[in-house]
């Protein structure tokens, strides 16, 4: 599932901070799954990084965002 940038700046932060968990947890089962030779499609961990960062791009501009507010 590829996640999109507007996408994510529409959903609440306890739900990213909860798919961030997951995609961790996730990353961490497909790197095990690929040192073990169980996995075939090693290209989805790469989608699985990728989706991470985005989410974790906007969670950071919502920290700053309000990290400013407060200033």
């Amino acid at each position: 599932m590829a996640l999109r940038g507007k996408d994510l700046m529409e959903l609440p932060t306890e739900e990213l901070e909860r798919r961030a968990e997951e995609l961790r947890r996730s990353i961490f089962n497909l790197r095990i799954r690929m040192i073990t030779k169980e996995i075939q499609d090693t290209a989805k961990i790469a989608h699985e990084r990728r989706d991470l960062a985005r989410i974790l791009t906007v969670l950071n501009g919502r920290r700053q965002t309000s990290a400013a507010a407060r200033s």
